[in-house]
């Protein structure tokens, strides 16, 4: 029996791969969100620690001058942090987006496999049938044969030649 063979095999590897290349984007963007999140939950901590010097500090100004800038500081980055969130937030979006797009057009094509897949078995399932149609016809002809080749050797045997 002849293997089944999709034409159309290397597009689906194709699909295939540009699906794990947008799943590798979508992974590398939420790891870069998580790692913002992990930043901005660290400045929170420092800024309350900072928070708790510089009220403890008393009357000691150049202490309370550069907790004051630290604190500044730590507020830029938290902005900073909060901006880059957004982009990759968004970025995460169009990622999305994009691998649900990827696993679309590979669907497509897996189900035009399975379609094509079925109709390959399906005729396979009617060429044997046929084939063993025509051994059924061939045996019931060989059984005749048989049984005329017999019944004529029992007939030149059994009595007329007188």
């Amino acid at each position: 029996m002849k293997k089944f063979h999709f034409k159309l095999e290397g597009i689906l590897k194709l699909r295939r791969e540009a699906e794990r290349q947008c799943e590798m984007e979508v992974q590398r963007i939420q790891a870069l969100i998580q790692g913002i999140y992990t930043r901005m939950n660290q400045i929170s901590l420092e800024q309350d620690i900072w928070r708790k010097s510089y009220n403890e500090a008393g009357s000691n100004h150049a202490w309370l001058f550069l907790i004051e800038n630290y604190l500044v500081t730590l507020e830029q980055e938290s902005v900073y942090q909060e901006r880059n969130l957004q982009g990759l937030q968004d970025e995460s979006q169009l990622a999305q987006e994009k691998l649900k797009e990827a696993y679309k057009a590979r669907r497509q094509v897996e189900h035009l496999k399975e379609k094509q897949h079925h109709e390959y078995l399906q005729k396979m399932n009617k060429l044997m049938e046929k084939e063993m149609s025509e051994m059924t016809i061939l045996r019931f002809a060989h059984r005749q044969l048989e049984m005329e080749s017999a019944l004529a050797s029992s007939e030149v045997s059994g009595g007329n030649i007188a």
